[in-house]
């Protein structure tokens, strides 16, 4: 098979062939995308799965299963898959966004835990404490029982700095 535009001629492979005959039956609106692609001069750059979960730092697998779920743009090559650059770049960059925002919340979380520390247990924390100690929940119960005893030498250690002090 050959093709021949204007005063070029040009002699096609087997596989060059194939690729003139499809394009030559594909659906109208696909030849338009194939059009404003060549417009712009060059195609959008695509990735396999395996460079996708590269930049993304997942699985291939997980980067497949987003596409299904239309996180990504999917664009079959035959058997194989591609994403456009450009989208998974972007989910990148959403992903270390949104990973930056837990990573504060959790810091919050953690300060908050912190002041909790400071704070004596109330009567009904020791009373729980107690009943949970008693049902094997010695975790919960240790806890409460910690607080309890950093109280008690925040108070000791405060009243020994004003006995000294007089």
């Amino acid at each position: 098979m050959s093709v021949s535009v204007g005063d070029e001629h040009l002699d096609l492979n087997p596989r060059g062939a194939m690729l003139v005959s499809k394009l030559l039956e594909a659906d109208p609106s696909l030849l338009r995308e194939f059009e404003a692609l060549l417009d712009r001069g060059s195609a959008p750059e695509w990735m396999s799965p395996e460079e996708a979960a590269a930049v993304l730092g997942v699985s291939r697998p997980t980067v497949v299963r987003w596409a299904k779920a239309g996180k990504l743009t999917d664009q079959p090559v035959g058997t194989h898959h591609r994403y456009p650059r450009a989208e998974v770049e972007h989910l990148r960059a959403e992903r270390a966004a949104s990973a930056a925002a837990n990573r504060e919340a959790a810091q919050r979380a953690r300060a908050q835990a912190a002041e909790m520390l400071d704070v004596p247990p109330t009567p009904a924390e020791m009373i729980e404490a107690g009943r949970a100690l008693r049902e094997g929940r010695t975790a919960a119960a240790e806890a409460i029982f910690a607080r309890a005893h950093r109280a008690d030498a925040r108070r000791s250690a405060g009243s020994a700095r004003t006995s000294t002090a007089e």
